[in-house]
């Protein structure tokens, strides 16, 4: 109920959580968290048959994006002195008009086994490595963007930015990594075709970043293409709607206000003081601007007389 600790937990309770994770330790370079993001969001990195090691493959529509994965992958071995195929390059597969790229290589698999990269799995069993998961928060940014620049996407007319994945594990572990820049986003389960031209029906989970979090998501990570950051600007520019950022406060409200005796706008410090005890949950910032404040201004009133309802 927001009061009391219990370890009583059930769906339906609300809990309070910190609104930013703590920063974690450096483990790896920017680059190779880039190369990681890319690798879990456009790669496949199934074992090839009677074969116990993985083959990295990632097939996309813009030639650019290839090349940056092969550039990101040649200089991770050109700093840890690991051989490299000097002769790989992106071809076209003129079936799908998409641009694909097929590499093994030691060295890569040991780097990305020292973080808990899992290989061999299907996209709705993609998990991130511990080991991203406790890098600090620079390392982090080149991840995310890697990640919202392979599966993200930005709607103008709705005012979000979504990252979509196919495991409801790794959207929840998105969202967490958010949290390190403050950033709250809400996780909504779908169900639609595969984009890898199967035509598969099954089920996905989009990651939805909106209001003054799209804002934050562009101050402090951003976009790498120019084409998306120009989208990300004209949301940015958009008025947010508050309602999309809520405080689960209804029922506390209500009960101060039953316990104390104190008048529904007094309590609230606000015209819609009636409707913020037990009937509306207030936003993130008519809480900071208005609540919070008021609430500190009557416990440091306790024994002198106020007015108001």
């Amino acid at each position: 109920n927001g009061k009391e600790w219990t370890n009583n937990r059930k769906v339906g309770v609300s809990v309070g959580v910190p609104a930013r994770l703590p920063e974690g330790k450096e483990r790896l370079n920017n680059e190779m968290h880039s190369l990681v993001g890319w690798l879990q969001s456009e790669g496949c990195d199934r074992f090839a048959k009677g074969n116990e090691r993985p083959r990295f493959r990632v097939a996309m529509k813009q030639e650019k994006d290839v090349q940056n994965i092969l550039t990101l992958a040649r200089s991770e071995c050109e700093m840890k002195d690991i051989a490299w195929n000097t002769k790989l390059a992106a071809v076209k597969d003129k079936t799908r008009e998409v641009w694909r790229i097929r590499f093994q290589n030691r060295g890569i698999e040991e780097m990305l086994e020292d973080i808990g990269y899992k290989f061999n799995c299907l996209s709705a069993e993609k998990q991130t490595p511990n080991g991203i998961m406790e890098c600090n928060n620079e390392n982090i940014k080149h991840f995310l963007q890697a990640n919202f620049e392979a599966e993200g996407s930005i709607s103008i007319r709705d005012g979000v930015i979504d990252f979509t994945s196919a495991s409801r594990e790794r959207s929840e572990e998105i969202r967490a990594l958010l949290r390190r820049f403050g950033i709250w986003a809400r996780i909504r389960k779908t169900s639609k075709c595969a984009t890898n031209g199967k035509r598969i029906f099954r089920n996905y989970y989009t990651v939805t970043v909106s209001s003054e979090h799209a804002r934050t998501f562009k101050d402090k990570i951003g976009f790498l293409s120019e084409k998306k950051r120009k989208k990300l600007e004209t949301v940015c520019k958009k008025r947010c709607n508050p309602n999309l950022d809520l405080l689960p406060s209804r029922d506390i409200l209500l009960d101060l206000h039953i316990k104390t005796k104190i008048g529904k706008y007094r309590l609230a410090g606000h015209t819609l003081g009636s409707m913020y005890c037990g009937k509306k949950d207030v936003t993130r910032k008519t809480y900071v601007n208005n609540l919070r404040p008021n609430l500190q201004k009557l416990v440091d009133s306790v024994g002198k007389k106020v007015g108001g309802n």
